[in-house]
């Protein structure tokens, strides 16, 4: 059964993807020059949903930069604009 669920929108439509508590979920998502991975996993010790965010450098330069967030997330956290 999926615990994790991603979609993505482009020019093609809209697709879905799912991730199990077990095997937990990666999306990437790059421009030329900047781009984010996410990964998603079950912490089986605390219970919770633990999430990583990174940088890096694109489709240009696709090497891994600092890590923008890395633990959990609750429904109070923001996007600043």
């Amino acid at each position: 059964m999926a615990h994790f669920r991603a979609t993505i929108k482009g020019q093609r439509g809209e697709a879905s993807r799912l991730g199990s508590k077990s095997q937990g979920m990666r999306v990437t998502v790059r421009g030329w020059r900047a781009g984010l991975t996410i990964t998603a996993r079950h912490d089986e010790a605390t219970g919770e949903d633990v999430f990583n965010i990174a940088s890096d450098g694109g489709t240009d330069n696709a090497e891994q930069a600092p890590i923008v967030l890395d633990g959990t997330i609750d429904a109070t956290v923001r996007a600043k604009a």
